[in-house]
């Protein structure tokens, strides 16, 4: 598939998520899709557009983690130890779909692709094909923290997840592929509750176990993106 990459190099999370914004606002509905590639200046965290992040942490905490609201929906999602990008999708597209969770699916290809070309067992590799419901509890609005229809899912564990905007002139995919999980003690004092440290934790799988391997974070997060490039190529 014909794409244009575009890399805005590294940025605050907020600076990330307002050329997202500028994209879909400014998004021709007939030209090609973009493929938005960017860095994160320092400990960053994403929350959805209808989430309050002053109900999931303990706001006194988290001073050195840039915070930002993105225009898509869903859950609070850390940037600590994941690789994430953007992927905008014009309306007229042949690869657009006025259906949600088609469009959720196209793009979550994708992320499989990218994460099993890294992996060794394949098999335990899939989409979460049913979607079971969600509980009802402010504590699990964490994006690692319960799957939800079409994330990828390696031995029955999320490690790709998404949120999306829709408008009159396509949509915007902000896609999360897991790589590590933060500093756990860091993690539960930045917690409202210890009911979110234990549905991230149990919920998410990551490639690499010691957040501290910052070299394997670096090389994990380049075969990802660069997987991810390719496989959006070739499509």
């Amino acid at each position: 598939m014909e794409i244009t990459i575009l890399d805005t190099g590294v940025h605050s999370a907020t600076e990330n998520m307002e050329i997202d914004q500028k994209l879909l606002a400014e998004l021709d509905p007939d030209q090609l899709p973009i493929l938005h590639i960017y860095k994160w200046q320092g400990p960053s965290a994403t929350y959805g557009h209808f989430t309050d992040p002053s109900k999931l942490l303990n706001m006194q905490e988290v001073e050195g983690i840039d915070l930002a609201k993105r225009v898509t929906g869903g859950g609070m999602t850390f940037h600590f130890c994941d690789y994430a990008f953007s992927f905008l999708m014009p309306r007229n597209h042949p690869n657009f779909s006025l259906n949600t969770l088609e469009n959720y699916r196209f793009i979550n290809q994708f992320v499989y692709l990218s994460v099993a070309k890294i992996i060794e067992e394949k098999a335990e590799l899939g989409y979460l094909e049913k979607d079971e419901g969600r509980e009802e509890n402010e504590a699990l609005n964490f994006c690692m923290a319960k799957p939800s229809k079409y994330d990828v899912l390696y031995k029955g564990k999320k490690i790709g997840g998404a949120a999306q905007r829709k408008t009159a002139l396509g949509y915007l995919h902000h896609g999360t592929i897991s790589i590590a999980l933060p500093d756990p003690e860091y993690l539960k004092a930045i917690l409202k509750s210890e009911d979110s440290f234990s549905a991230i934790n149990q919920n998410t799988y990551y490639l690499v176990s010691n957040h501290f391997e910052h070299e394997k974070l670096t090389y994990f997060r380049e075969e990802i993106q660069e997987n991810l490039i390719a496989s959006i190529l070739e499509y």
